[in-house]
């Protein structure tokens, strides 16, 4: 199982780097494929990353739509990915 963090400011105020750090580290034994996270303004998603099934090998999670107007990140099953694309 993945674990999902994440940081919204309802205010619009930027976030400081230091908060995801800091999640990141306080979840770096759930890590076993790294870490990654995604900021925009006021908001950031981030994933730690453990690789359970074949489909999982190289995926990188949080992940932006083609246009960049979307992030998500997830712990779930997707049947049919090759569909969603």
């Amino acid at each position: 199982m993945n674990a999902i963090f994440g940081i919204f400011h309802t205010s619009g105020a930027p976030l400081l780097k230091q908060g995801m750090q800091a999640m990141s580290a306080a979840l770096q034994h759930r890590a076993i494929d790294g870490i990654h996270h995604l900021t925009n303004g006021s908001a950031a998603l981030g994933c730690a990353w453990l690789t359970i099934t074949p489909e999982d090998e190289g995926a990188v999670q949080p992940a932006k739509s083609r246009d960049g107007r979307f992030i998500i990140t997830a712990d779930v099953r997707l049947d049919n990915r090759m569909d969603l694309d």
